[in-house]
Order: C-alpha cells, then sequence, then structure tokens
C-alpha cells in the first residue's frame, strides 16, 4: 500500500491558517442579530414627522439600534402632501460609496409609509423639475468605478431604483432645473 503524504510549507500553513480564521470570522458575522422574537421597543424616540414610519421600518429590517439619519420633506407626487426623504447615516449604514436613501409617501392621516430604499447616494440630492410616472426625477451624486457620478433616478413600479448604478448618468446636474433637498 503506498502512503501519499503532503508537504507544505510554513508561509503556505500561516496562510491557510489566516484564511480559514478569516472565513470562519466572517461566517460569524453574517449570523443576523435577529433575536428569536422580534424587537418591539421603539428605536427612535416619539416625534412627528416620519419618525415613527422610520422606527417602524428599522424593526422591519431587525436593525435593534437607533440610527442616525438626516430628513427632507418635499412633495415628491404633487398630491399636495409632504413625502419624505431619510439620508440614513454613520458608519453602519454609509461607505465610500454614500449611504441608503430612505423614501416615504406622505398620507392625509398625517402618516408616512416605506416606498423604497436607494444604496450608494451621497448628498448633495437635488429634486428635478422633470417627473416620470407622477414622481420627481431624483438627480444622485454618487461614486461609480471609483469615480464621483451624477446620476437621474425615475420612479419606476417599485419606487426609485435600488442603487444608484441602475440610474441615467449625466454630465452635468447644472443643466437641469432641480432644487436641493440635502
Amino acid at each position: 500500500m503506498t502512503r501519499l503524504t503532503w508537504q507544505i510549507s510554513r508561509p503556505t500553513k500561516l496562510f491557510l491558517a489566516g484564511l480559514v480564521g478569516s472565513i470562519l470570522m466572517g461566517l460569524s458575522s453574517c449570523q443576523s442579530p435577529r433575536s428569536e422574537s422580534q424587537p418591539t421597543e421603539r428605536l427612535l424616540p416619539e416625534g412627528s414627522g416620519v419618525t415613527n414610519a422610520l422606527n417602524d421600518y428599522l424593526l422591519s429590517i431587525n436593525v435593534l439600534a437607533a440610527s442616525p439619519y438626516e430628513v427632507a420633506y418635499q412633495d415628491l407626487d404633487n398630491d399636495q402632501l409632504e413625502d419624505a426623504l431619510v439620508m440614513l447615516q454613520g458608519p453602519d449604514w454609509c461607505g465610500l460609496s454614500g449611504c441608503p436613501l430612505l423614501i416615504f409617501r406622505g398620507t392625509s392621516a398625517n402618516d408616512f409609509l416605506f416606498l423604497s430604499r436607494t444604496e450608494r447616494v451621497r448628498q448633495p440630492v437635488l429634486l428635478s423639475e422633470s417627473r416620470t410616472n407622477g414622481w420627481r426625477d431624483l438627480v444622485i451624486g454618487t461614486t461609480l468605478k471609483g469615480r464621483p457620478e451624477d446620476v437621474l433616478l425615475n420612479y419606476g413600479l417599485e419606487g426609485y431604483p435600488r442603487d444608484t448604478s441602475q440610474g441615467q448618468r449625466i454630465e452635468t446636474s447644472r443643466d437641469l432645473k432641480t432644487q436641493s433637498a440635502f
């Protein structure tokens, strides 16, 4: 019977040990922070405006801690009710490419309903005078392929696109009639 043995150099062993350790650490960090029962306590203090809807959204995605954010109120769909644009902030949400932008639709009951989330958004966020499906187009700063870019986001069947890379790249936002949201 022939016995095969493998000779692995010390640097290769150290590399493999580090690789396995990194994979195991990565897998342990992928575990959902969700506990067995859905959290029901408020993450954000009771407040006016979009705070309650934002709190409900954060709980629905199992975020267990309060999140810094910036909010702007604008009528995006021309229904005479203010809608809310919420930019999540901080290192838990933002990377080099930007932060998530949440859109909430205002209701006549002074509540807000979650519509969409767009990733990799950088300020400024501008509101175009042009509309798609009755909603204002958004001019968003982002980073595409490592370069700062401006993109035009149109409202579709599922709200605004999930990622700025799905927007239409524009040469310069200065040529568009816009107003600042943030």
